[in-house]
């Protein structure tokens, strides 16, 4: 249903139909109970709370979610080279998000995340596998990282 109008309007009439939660263009959320939910911890508490009192099981949700397909390449390297690997690379770019063994940037317009694995000492490189010029960035990236690796040697 699509209601024209302030988010008391919207809120008036997910109570006519009885629903249980609407949204609006601005990427807020309206539940039956109360109006403007902007926040999303809220949001995710309020659907986690539809959902009990409806008897719906997270697992079978989960079970319908697609699996995000990614390429994934690996690159064995030296205990002590794989935080220097993702440090230098952090360097580079600007749109990047750091964790402690992982970095994910931002290449060409493809994320590319590259992981450090102590346990294994292996470096990799992966990005989601959506078509085929996302995985030739994706593999160039481990080209440049391979380089990277071989000039540290």
């Amino acid at each position: 249903m699509r209601i024209k109008g302030q988010a008391s309007d919207v809120s008036r009439g997910i109570r006519k139909v009885k629903a249980s939660l609407a949204a609006t263009d601005s990427g807020e959320f309206i539940f039956s109970q109360f109006s403007l939910s902007p926040d999303g911890m809220l949001f995710i508490g309020k659907l986690l709370e539809i959902l009990s009192t409806e008897e719906v099981k997270l697992s079978s949700i989960l079970d319908t979610l697609p699996e995000i397909q990614e390429y994934r390449l690996d690159i064995d390297v030296d205990e002590n080279q794989g935080r220097k690997i993702i440090d230098h690379v952090a360097s580079l770019y600007t749109e990047i998000v750091v964790t402690p063994l992982s970095i994910k940037y931002r290449s060409n317009g493809v994320w590319v995340k590259l992981e450090y694995d102590p346990q294994k000492s292996r470096l990799t490189v992966c990005g989601d596998a959506t078509n085929k010029a996302a995985i030739e960035i994706v593999k160039k990236e481990y080209e440049k990282i391979n380089q990277l690796i071989q000039s540290l040697s």
